[in-house]
């Protein structure tokens, strides 16, 4: 687990082919079902798929209900980060975050290849993160009320619902999610480009899929996945951020929700490491 992750945030030569035959390998020894699918969490009684149909769930379904509202409260807040002024200390508006630098999500950090992936975090280690839902309190409110399958999964350890926040010339490296005990969730915010003018995600063999703002995207981000939002061209206006509200959630087969002890009770062999933080050498050890 460990060096298929350092594999996949450093890239040495052939890395992709000999990420593929670890997983191989790991697949006839028992580990995992398919090469595709690698989280180091691994309930292997959970049926997978690398996307869903976002009408299956409740959740999604009211993301696409309030998207006007979850919009309108996005735009409000970068206008009033964009209108900021440097000397006025009274505006104390916290300003987007860098991927990979909050505590509890270190993993991502290594996954930007190219260009800048931000956050705007509301539901994230075990918390709420008040300075910043008190700016969203709509947003907030619906996914309190409504998804609570995220919220849960949130307070539990198990994911975290923020804004994700690419710029053009972004790519995010091939990559596995932590557990597959949760899906995702996308909801289009921003989306200046099609899938077919550079602006999409590919989840494992499947073929690339865009985003279509006001709809959600739900896919099972234990498989591996990969983002890429391509440059400006040097003839075209700029065109903006890429933003989705994104919300991982409790698979709807888990059989342990909203349990502090989720991780422990279904997947014994990692019951006692923070899969968050992975890849760590330290674990190196255990194999």
């Amino acid at each position: 687990i460990n060096l298929i992750g350092s594999l996949e945030r450093n890239e040495p030569p052939n890395w992709y082919d000999d990420v593929h035959e670890l997983a191989i390998a790991a697949v006839k020894n028992g580990i995992w079902y398919t090469k595709w699918q690698r989280p180091p969490h691994f309930v292997p009684t959970l049926p997978a798929k690398p996307f869903h149909n976002s009408q299956d769930f409740p959740l999604s379904r009211a993301l696409e209900e309030n998207f006007s509202v979850i919009k309108a409260e996005y735009e409000a807040y970068r206008q009033k980060l964009a209108n900021r002024k440097d000397w006025d200390d009274s505006d104390t508006t916290p300003g987007l975050g860098d991927v990979g630098n909050r505590p509890g999500a270190l993993h991502d950090g290594g996954l930007r290849k190219s260009g800048k992936w931000q956050e705007v975090p509301l539901f994230t280690n075990c918390t709420i993160q008040r300075e910043y839902t008190d700016l969203f309190p709509e947003t907030t409110r619906i996914l309190q009320t409504q998804c609570s399958d995220a919220t849960g999964l949130a307070f539990c350890g198990g994911g975290d619902v923020i804004f994700s926040v690419l710029t053009p010339g972004t790519r995010l490296r091939p990559h596995c999610g932590p557990s597959n005990a949760r899906l995702t969730c996308h909801l289009a915010i921003r989306v200046p480009r099609s899938c077919e003018q550079g602006c999409y995600i590919r989840v494992g063999s499947e073929s690339r899929r865009g985003w279509e703002e006001g709809k959600c995207l739900v896919f099972d981000d234990s498989f591996e996945h990969e983002v890429f939002f391509s440059e400006p061209r040097s003839d075209e206006t700029y065109p903006g951020d890429r933003v989705v509200l994104l919300a991982n959630f409790w698979h709807p087969n888990f059989g342990f929700k909203n349990d502090p002890d989720w991780r422990q009770k279904s997947d014994e062999m990692m019951a006692t490491v923070d899969v968050e933080t992975l890849p760590q050498t330290a674990l190196m050890k255990s194999g």
